[in-house]
């Protein structure tokens, strides 16, 4: 690559770090809209990337929503799959992992469908080719892998309790 495309590269790639904020949050009246007309260009689309990886999210251009779902806390670490479908009127707390699987011989292969006023507690992981139906509950770090019905909750298991015999050392040692 001469040092010309070099150079042409890295302005743009500075442009779209700079100007990133500016564009979505305020000509745009925010990232819902925005990424409406991201996957158009890939200009667009960097700076589309450029502020979800600013806030430590992952919500993919392909991702359908019925309309803009709630986040309590804000995007952060909230990640959404491109073929993620989500209905109307969610909550989706932080840490949330909405994703597909990719492993093509796996009878859950693909993304997850959610149906509408579904409520997703913070750690959730929804992973497949699943069915959310409307007015479930998914409980803090709960992971999903099977249908859920509608009007149902999905929880953690029950924490185990290991006794030991022995006091534990529980110090950090850093490694370098």
């Amino acid at each position: 690559m001469s040092l010309f495309h070099r150079l042409a590269s890295y302005i743009v790639n500075v442009t779209i770090k700079t100007i990133s904020e500016f564009v979505i949050d305020v000509m745009h009246g925010g990232i819902w809209e925005y990424k409406q007309i991201a996957s158009g260009s890939r200009f667009k689309r960097g700076i589309y990337n450029n502020y979800t990886k600013k806030r430590n999210c992952f919500i993919g251009l392909r991702s359908h929503f019925a309309d803009i779902p709630i986040f309590p806390h804000g995007l952060d670490g909230i990640y959404i799959s491109n073929g993620a479908t989500i209905g109307k009127k969610c909550v989706i707390f932080q840490q949330v992992t909405i994703g597909s699987n990719t492993l093509n011989n796996h009878p859950r292969f693909g993304s997850p469908t959610i149906g509408d006023n579904v409520y997703i507690g913070a750690g959730a992981k929804i992973i497949g080719r699943v069915s959310i139906g409307n007015n479930c509950r998914i409980g803090a770090n709960a992971v999903v892998t099977c249908d859920l019905p509608a009007n149902t909750t999905a929880v953690c298991a029950s924490t185990r309790l290991i006794a030991h015999k022995e006091i534990k050392e529980n110090s950090f040692t850093p490694l370098y």
